[in-house]
């Protein structure tokens, strides 16, 4: 059945460079990208909310309404991510595919807006949609995925917002790649975190290692300096935040 428009949050990013990185890397490095974008897909059809829903009619078992109400939808190197306004900050998880990609050596550019949309798994549309993905082509520029003012005027007063979402040195509002995961925690289980999540030094390799093939392409090397600072400034933040007695190695 067809319903009408919601009121919804979405989150579109897509792939920096993809049509270069088809003439130039492998096939198996480039599915291993696409697969992280098309996982979302796979998590949230509705195949797979048909079979939470007979799951959940099973004594004892209850399933999370929320996660049923969440829609993705991929085509080739792009995504979008939408759910209900109500949800609130959830629609930043989109920073995972962002961060994984990133550690493959591939940059991300997108936006997050607010507003009506269709959305059932592939097919949507929508004023939201062509908000975000305006932002994306004309306003984000770098890599990185610009919240719309809508939207921070929405959430901006949810607990922990500020980690969520911060402003770049252009000013922009942006979701942040590195959000603590922990308010508190022993040295040893934030260690586990930058090892597993954060991998600050294999990140700043692969960047490096970018820049470096690109000393002549003056706009594609921007976007790999940009993307640079934003990690060195994110450890930064989370050194600062995480506040005490790390290994050595870790400062």
């Amino acid at each position: 059945m067809v319903h009408g428009y919601e009121d919804r949050l979405v989150a579109y990013m897509d792939i920096l460079g993809w049509e270069d990185a088809t003439s130039r890397l492998a096939p198996e490095k480039l599915v291993e990208a696409l697969d992280l974008i098309h996982e979302e897909p796979r998590s949230f059809n509705e195949a797979e909310r048909k079979r939470l829903i007979e799951f959940g009619k099973q004594p004892g078992v209850l399933i999370n309404q929320g996660f049923l109400k969440i829609h993705a939808a991929a085509f080739s190197d792009n995504i979008a991510v939408s759910q209900p306004k109500s949800f609130g900050a959830t629609i930043f998880s989109i920073r995972r595919i962002c961060l994984r990609l990133l550690q493959l050596g591939f940059l991300t550019r997108g936006a997050v807006s607010v507003g009506q949309l269709y959305h059932e798994d592939n097919i949507i549309f929508g004023p939201a949609l062509n908000r975000a993905h305006a932002i994306e082509v004309r306003e984000a520029v770098y890599p990185r995925i610009v919240c719309d003012d809508p939207v921070v005027m929405l959430l901006k007063d949810q607990p922990g917002f500020e980690h969520e979402v911060i402003q770049d040195d252009d000013g922009k509002h942006v979701v942040n790649l590195y959000r603590p995961a922990l308010l508190k925690a022993p040295a040893y289980i934030w260690k586990q975190f930058l090892d597993d999540h954060c991998r600050f030094d294999a990140t700043l390799a692969i960047i490096e290692h970018n820049m470096s093939a690109l000393t002549g392409d003056l706009r594609k090397l921007a976007k790999w300096e940009y993307m640079k600072r934003c990690v060195e400034s994110a450890k930064r933040r989370l050194y600062e935040f995480i506040g005490y007695d790390l290994p050595d190695g870790y400062r």
